[in-house]
């Protein structure tokens, strides 16, 4: 379409990264005229650029809270019209509440299992705890993606849109053993 966007991969792991084939960073953050040295991957695929506030595993650019304040304050970031911030899948409560505070909107990707019965709720309370206190977030619903051997429709996916009803968006994502292939094999 045309339009910036900006990928902040939250994962110390750095898997989006990975995941989008990239090695090393082509610029850091000061390329923006932001005062920073976290990595910059430029064009990753066309319009879509990624950051991570960790930036080299030895020696962080940024703490999670530092990077959401430079997200807050550099005005820099105001020509990507979406900065997408991909997490970890587990976090402490601490930072689930700055990255929700950080955060216009929200949508939880949560894999079709049993767990994600103990996981939701208490992020929703999160999100509704912050709501009630006056943060201005938009919860947009839940993700389902299916793990390996979950057919569409399947029990995991309608068990919890029967817990989450008006919570889980009407698309699941089922599992793709050819994206896990191309994955493994670096693609």
């Amino acid at each position: 379409s045309g339009r910036r966007v900006l990928l902040v991969d939250c994962d110390p792991l750095g898997d989006a990264i990975a995941a989008l084939g990239q090695t090393s960073p082509t610029a850091t953050l000061e390329a923006l005229g932001i005062s920073s040295p976290a990595p910059l991957w430029r064009d990753a695929v066309p319009g879509l650029d990624v950051t991570s506030p960790y930036g080299n595993a030895e020696q962080p650019a940024h703490t999670l809270e530092e990077f959401l304040g430079l997200l807050e304050h550099e005005t820099a970031f105001r020509q990507y019209e979406l900065v997408l911030i991909d997490t970890p899948p587990v976090l402490a409560s601490s930072q689930v509440s700055l990255l929700l505070r950080a955060s216009d909107e929200v949508i939880l990707v949560v894999r079709a299992k049993s767990t994600a019965l103990r996981e939701v709720h208490p992020f929703l309370q999160v999100v509704k705890r912050l709501q009630d206190e006056g943060t201005p977030i938009h919860f947009r619903g839940l993700l389902l993606t299916l793990p390996p051997g979950e057919p569409l429709g399947g029990a995991w996916e309608s068990e919890l849109r029967r817990a989450f009803a008006t919570s889980i968006l009407p698309h699941a994502i089922p599992f793709e053993e050819e994206v896990q292939r191309a994955s493994a094999r670096g693609k």
